[in-house]
C-alpha cells in the first residue's frame, strides 16, 4: 500500500484567505453582539430581582397593617361564683 504524502501546510489562495477573514470578522461581530445582549439581560435580571424584593417588602407591610386592623377582642375578666351569681 502506497501512502500519499500530505504537505505540512495547505497553500491558501487569496480568495480563501479573504473568505476566512470575512468569516472571522462576522464571528467577532456576533460575539460582541452576544456580549451586549448578555449585559442587557443581566441588567434586566437585577432590575427584576429588585422589583421582587420591593414587592415582597410591600406585601409584608400590608400584611402587618391587616393584622393591626383586626378587631381586638377584650377578654372579659373572669368572675368567681359570687360575681356571676350577683353580677
Amino acid at each position: 500500500m502506497k501512502r500519499i504524502a500530505t504537505p505540512s501546510k495547505t497553500p491558501e489562495t487569496p480568495s480563501e484567505t479573504s473568505a476566512l477573514q470575512a468569516e472571522v470578522e462576522k464571528l467577532r461581530a456576533q460575539a460582541q453582539s452576544d456580549q451586549r445582549e448578555r449585559g442587557f439581560l443581566e441588567q434586566r435580571i437585577e432590575d427584576l430581582k429588585e422589583r421582587a424584593e420591593r414587592a415582597e417588602r410591600k406585601e409584608d407591610q400590608l400584611h402587618a397593617l391587616l393584622v393591626d386592623l383586626r378587631p381586638q377582642t377584650v377578654a372579659a375578666p373572669r368572675k368567681g361564683f359570687w360575681g356571676r351569681l350577683f353580677g
